[in-house]
């Protein structure tokens, strides 16, 4: 029987390469959300859409979002090629959510299906209510996507960005590498791997995949059922439309506490802003384009103090970042300015740590099994 894998992730991480290979294996297709959106556009353009090129996106990003789930007013010349393809389900945010079931659905029943470019919750939500899609995370080290997309000679890459379309995958290639939200597959070295059981190495989800005989059973397989995927709506939900909270400005007078915890405690504390800060801070992208070369810091450190530090100061520095000032939210320069001095480091560089944190919690939870500590 036909299985229903939609794989998500940031830009680079292998999407669509897994998703081929999965659909070799299953003897099924790729099928994505965009299928029509790159249609459309082709039409206006009279040629194949080519996603290096900037024009080309921003038609892509017109079409899909602007025309087609907004219904806002376009360019005439690109309007009237338009007028005579207007799918029924046009101006709802729906709208390529439910083409993507209608085309699923024209397949024969026995046809494996996997789709690599699920970006909006709702198409999530969708896609898993009435078909059962089993969303799964493709991921790898930050430093290892950045050199993949240089080598293949990517200069885009909308990861960086703070567009609705990349606000998942962003947040699911941290926080889902220290939390179960969804199975992961593991795209980078087999010594890199995060070492939780819903984390996947390529050959044995490959494995697993081929050995279901049903949708049902590899949901068994990787120990994915309903609850599980009602709690990941509801995660990403409270990710993509956050409450405001309540903080202390006392926080930052907390850090000698802090930071002259154990490594047990140091755990809990990383556990708990994790949990409520599990997102970047406006403004971290701004300070980070201004971060030297030199003042990177060397991510192959293995020393597990070092370890412990970074990925502790990455979660304080998020917390301290959040606190708002009185007159308003901002970015909290003046608590990172703090935290940076206590620790003899630059608030630019504890600023790069948090853009690693998710890495650096990998290497925490690591040494500290290793170390026999958890």
């Amino acid at each position: 029987m036909a299985l229903f894998i939609q794989l998500i992730g940031q830009h680079g991480v292998g999407k669509s390469f897994f998703a081929r290979k999965l659909a070799e294996v299953k003897n099924g297709v790729v099928l994505s959300f965009s299928k029509d959106v790159y249609r459309l556009a082709a039409l206006v353009k009279g040629r194949e859409i080519d996603k290096r090129e900037k024009q080309d996106r921003e038609l892509l990003r017109l079409i899909g979002t602007a025309w087609g789930r907004e219904s806002r007013e376009i360019s005439e010349e690109v309007q009237r090629v338009l007028e005579n393809h207007k799918p029924k389900e046009w101006g709802t945010p729906d709208i390529w959510a439910r083409i993507f079931v209608s085309n699923c659905r024209s397949l024969p029943a026995t046809v494996s299906i996997v789709n690599d470019d699920t970006r909006f919750l709702n198409e999530l939500e969708i896609s898993m209510a009435t078909l059962g899609f089993i969303p799964v995370l493709v991921a790898c080290r930050e430093e290892t996507r950045q050199k993949r997309l240089k080598e293949r000679g990517d200069m885009h890459d909308p990861s960086d960005t703070d567009h609705l379309s990349e606000e998942i995958a962003n947040f699911l290639s941290v926080s889902a590498l220290s939390h179960p939200h969804l199975p992961v597959i593991w795209n980078d070295t087999a010594s890199s791997k995060p070492l939780t059981p819903w984390i996947f190495e390529w050959n044995e989800f490959r494995s697993t995949a081929e050995q279901s005989d049903s949708n049902l059973n590899l949901a068994e397989q990787l120990d994915w059922t309903p609850a599980r995927a009602e709690a990941l709506v509801a995660v990403l939900k409270a990710q993509l439309d956050p409450q405001p909270e309540a903080i202390s400005m006392n926080r930052v007078s907390d850090l000698n506490v802090i930071k002259n915890r154990d490594v047990s405690d140091q755990r809990a504390v990383v556990d708990e802003l994790v949990r409520r800060f599990g997102g970047m801070p406006d403004g971290i992208e701004a300070v980070l384009a201004e971060v030297p070369k030199d003042e990177l810091v060397d991510l192959s450190v293995e020393a597990p103090e070092q370890a412990i530090r970074y990925a502790l100061l990455a979660m304080i520095a998020a917390d301290i970042a959040s606190i708002p000032y009185q007159e308003g939210a901002a970015f909290h320069m003046e608590g990172l300015k703090e935290l940076a001095s206590s620790y003899d480091l630059s608030p630019k560089k504890i600023v790069y740590l948090m853009k690693y944190a998710g890495e650096w919690m990998c290497r925490l939870e690591t040494l500290e099994k290793n170390l026999g500590i958890m």
